[in-house]
């Protein structure tokens, strides 16, 4: 399955290429849990690859984050959530230095609870969407501030910075 996302994400990617500018990115943040679930939130961070469709504002992006601090459960310190995603999206982002951000697309989550007697595992597939802002720092380099929704359980909050090439 993760095989397949991504291969479909290097194809997407590679068909704009011919008329794209290609840059890559950093982020991280918080991975916010709902509380319908006995976890504290997760650290954590996330590189992507775009690329931006000349003059339309348009974009298409592949994203993979991991956990770097574990989701602790509230009441048993010894058990921890891990999150991994990779996901493709389809990016619009406004003119101007300031600008809006929106996204939507595909995203394959894979859950790992640690600390049980047996290790719990999950995995999904989904639709994903998400909203922010940037600053475009100089023609090669943004800031992005977004806020997306991995599942009806789990947010990101995340502050990341591109470069284009």
């Amino acid at each position: 399955m993760i095989k397949n996302l991504f291969l479909i994400t290097l194809l997407s990617l590679s068909a704009s290429i011919a008329h794209s500018e290609l840059y890559i990115g950093a982020k991280g943040g918080v991975m916010s849990i709902s509380n319908d679930m006995p976890f504290d939130d997760a650290t954590s961070i996330g590189i992507l690859l775009g690329a931006n469709i000349q003059n339309s504002g348009l974009a298409i992006e592949g994203e993979l984050t991991t956990t770097v601090s574990a989701a602790e459960h509230k009441t048993n310190s010894n058990t921890e959530l891990d999150i991994y995603t990779l996901a493709i999206y389809g990016v619009y982002r406004s003119s101007g230095d300031f600008y809006f951000k929106g996204k939507g697309g595909l995203v394959y989550e894979y859950l790992n609870i640690s600390g049980f007697v047996l290790p719990l595992e999950g995995e999904d597939l989904g639709l994903s969407l998400g909203a922010g802002g940037g600053f475009r720092i100089n023609d090669n380099a943004t800031l992005e501030l977004e806020y997306t929704i991995i599942e009806s359980d789990i947010d990101y909050i995340s502050l990341g910075i591109n470069f284009a090439f």
